[in-house]
């Protein structure tokens, strides 16, 4: 818990984090992310329609 808390990893995220299949270590030490970087973030991965 106290690394996952520099990270800004609460409890409650790392649990979630863990029963969603993340990795352990990836859990712990993937920062926190802002909802604006997190929708950002799926945009990006959306395929593009392309209407000619």
């Amino acid at each position: 818990m106290e690394r996952a808390a520099k990270n800004g990893v609460s409890r409650g995220m790392l649990h979630n984090r863990i029963r969603k299949g993340w990795d352990i270590e990836k859990a712990i030490t993937t920062p926190k992310i802002s909802l604006s970087e997190a929708g950002r973030m799926s945009a990006a991965s959306q395929p593009r329609w392309n209407i000619n």
